[in-house]
This record gives structure tokens, sequence and C-alpha cells, in this order.
């Protein structure tokens, strides 16, 4: 169930990102962190949900969904990985 989260709460960056590294920022609490290709399947990355650190580094280049399940609620948000 989404909640009222605003977009503001939550910042995934850098995006795009280069090597396919990012970082999700939330003042909340973290619970899941979770990475959906565009057709909706779920993408197994390195996750780690006390920095919010996420390791794409094998990621093909294109856009990712990236859902964050926090204390508040779920949110979404796209992520361009363009590795080089």
């Amino acid at each position: 169930m989404d909640l009222d989260i605003t977009l503001g709460e939550l910042i995934v960056y850098p995006n795009p990102t280069a090597t396919g590294m990012f970082t999700v920022s939330y003042e909340g609490q973290i619970n899941a962190i979770e990475l959906f290709d565009m057709i909706g399947r779920i993408v197994q990355v390195p996750t780690d949900l006390s920095t919010g650190h996420v390791n794409g580094s094998e990621l093909a280049n294109g856009k990712y969904m990236v859902r964050v399940t926090t204390d508040s609620g779920i949110i979404t948000k796209e992520i361009i990985v363009l590795n080089k």
C-alpha cells in the first residue's frame, strides 16, 4: 500500500549513474530496497539498508525502477544506468 510519502523525502542519487552504483537517501527507516527492470522483473543486486547503497555495477544500461519500503510506506522512483 502506498502511503503519503513525498518525493522530496526520498532521494536516489546519482541519477543517472555512470557506474551502476547509487544511494537511496531517506530520513526515516528503510526496510527494503528492490530493483525492477522495465518489464517488471525483480533484479537482484547487492544492497546495504543501513547506508542505502546499491551496487548495480553489473546492470545493463537502461532504465530501472527502485521500490523502497520505508517505515511510512512504499515509494517507487526511476533510475537510469549508463555503465561505461
